[in-house]
């Protein structure tokens, strides 16, 4: 059976994320198709999916899928201590892209384990 991305095609803000995986060290053929559409809905909501905003979003996902160890190795000691100040500050700001990255990660089961034991939120019920 085909499927749909397949008969169709991929739209050019779907493979300009793939693009941006890619460059940020994942495989982005290895990604889930939910979770890539997820942020691509997540970056509309945040103001567009220019190529600025899918390579924050795709680094954000490379530090939660590779963990801080791998991000470093493949990024390098600054780029990591920059990612680490803006997860740092995350949770005080509950609708940021980092935060809604992170939480799409762990509540996949993709999340790396350094950043499942960094991060702990708790969900609220109603």
């Amino acid at each position: 059976m085909f499927g749909l991305f397949t008969f169709f095609g991929r739209s050019r803000e779907y493979r300009r994320l793939d693009d941006a995986l890619n460059n940020a060290g994942l495989v982005a053929a290895a990604i889930p198709d939910a979770v890539k559409l997820t942020i691509l809905r997540l970056l509309k909501e945040e103001g567009g999916t220019g190529e600025e905003n899918c390579a924050r979003a795709a680094h954000i996902l490379a530090y939660c899928l590779l963990g801080s160890s791998e991000y470093a190795e493949y990024h390098g000691a600054q780029a990591l201590a920059e990612l680490d100040r803006v997860c740092q500050a995350a949770p005080d700001n509950p609708e940021a892209l980092e935060v809604r990255i992170i939480i799409l990660t762990l509540h996949s089961g993709l999340a790396h384990e350094q950043v499942q034991e960094r991060f702990s939120f708790e969900t609220q019920n109603d």
